[in-house]
């Protein structure tokens, strides 16, 4: 089981954007914890939600049950 060096350069690769990935992941997140979690209305949601029920409990692309 003698890998090439081109295989393992293609996992390497691989490996690199999967860890650029998650970092870019890590970053968002903690900016939509640290700032946008910050900056919601629980007053405004609740009000949206509200008035807007069909819109949360049953998106456009779900398809009607079949009978």
């Amino acid at each position: 089981m003698v890998a090439s060096v081109k295989e393992l350069s293609n996992e390497r690769k691989a490996a690199i954007t999967a860890g650029t990935s998650i970092i870019i992941m890590e970053l968002a997140a903690f900016f939509s914890y640290g700032f946008v979690h910050e900056s919601l209305d629980k007053g405004r949601c609740q009000h949206h939600i509200s008035c807007h029920q069909i819109a949360f409990l049953k998106p456009k692309f779900w398809g009607e049950p079949s009978s």
